[in-house]
């Protein structure tokens, strides 16, 4: 990101989950701002991200919770300790901030930095991960709590055929 903005080139980050990282961003944005550069953060697979910067400075609480199938956890630091378990129902298996789910599982839930650049920030927002053996789809639920009232997104994508972690 550093060697694009330096070229005097817009920076698309194809993942969000490196923003998790607050001195990451800033030092970019240290970067792009006097040269009058965009850093774009993709939406990713989760929608309403224009409505919940609308209503940022009136937020309370966010949340967001992921559903996927087993097999699209394997590999994650967060997952070793179910790898070996039989899953036959939905079970929870992470429940923490933003932050610590993107330390935990940095390949499954970079929708939740994105959520929390658009809302709250990464140590405010909650993340929840259900591991789900009859998941055919990936699942994120979004809450939204604040003075306006509650918003409520859910996105059911089909995950990627070769890469069945993200949709």
């Amino acid at each position: 990101g550093k060697l694009i903005l330096k070229s005097n080139k817009n920076f698309l980050a194809m993942s969000s989950g490196a923003f998790n990282d607050p001195n990451l961003l800033k030092s970019l944005e240290n970067i792009a701002k006097p040269r009058s550069l965009k850093i774009l953060i993709p939406s990713g697979a989760i929608g309403g991200i224009d409505a919940i910067k609308s209503i940022q400075n009136q937020i309370e609480q966010v949340s967001i919770t992921t559903t996927k199938h087993p097999q699209a956890l394997i590999g994650a630091p967060g997952f070793k300790q179910f790898e070996n378990e039989v899953f036959n129902k939905p079970k929870l298996i992470f429940h923490g901030n933003s932050q610590k789910a993107i330390e935990m599982f940095p390949t499954n839930v970079n929708v939740s930095t994105t959520l929390s650049l658009a809302g709250i920030g990464p140590k405010k927002t909650q993340v929840k991960i259900i591991c789900d053996p009859n998941a055919k789809r990936n699942k994120h639920e979004i809450c939204i709590i604040g003075s306006f009232g509650k918003l409520n997104f859910s996105m059911d994508l089909q995950p990627n055929e070769r890469n069945p972690k993200t949709s």
